[in-house]
């Protein structure tokens, strides 16, 4: 019987020691980048983060152009009743109601931040707020987003 290169090759099987050579090979591999790959998803969700809230001041200045600086001012620091409460609303949640209108198509969700992780606005782990009536400045409208990362500090972008 003939036996050609192919057949010699199947009918020899790999060694243990092969086996074992290659599994502790991928072991290392995977080692060594993990830890690339998870700061790399980090990143990632700060840049997000950034951007969003970017996204938020454009939409700001896109309200104020729209409907006025002093309007705008007005609506930013009034202070609307909640109906269920009966105490004056000065939250994030109200003032983002104001411009998710002004956000590009696709990108405004109903809420502004949830602490239970249920879809919103904001990427996991970080906070946007608004600087709202209790600040001196007669422009809060004209402020920029404020950005907190999942441990508190604000960040800069």
């Amino acid at each position: 019987m003939r036996h050609t290169n192919a057949s010699l090759f199947f009918t020899h099987g790999m060694t243990m020691i092969e086996i074992l050579t290659v599994l502790v090979i991928l072991g290392i591999v995977i080692f060594v980048t993990l830890p690339h790959l998870t700061q790399s998803k980090a990143n990632n969700e700060l840049a997000a983060a950034k951007a969003k809230a970017i996204q938020l001041n454009y939409a700001k200045d896109s309200y104020i152009s729209v409907v006025g600086l002093d309007t705008a001012q007005s609506a930013w620091l009034s202070l609307p009743g909640n109906i269920v409460t009966g105490q004056a609303d000065t939250s994030d949640e109200r003032l983002y109601n104001l411009i998710k209108f002004y956000l590009p198509t696709g990108t405004a969700a109903t809420v502004l931040n949830t602490a239970d992780g249920s879809p919103s606005y904001a990427v996991p782990g970080y906070r946007y707020s608004f600087f709202s009536s209790g600040n001196a400045n007669p422009n809060l409208i004209t402020l920029p987003v404020m950005l907190t990362d999942p441990n508190g500090n604000l960040v800069a972008y």
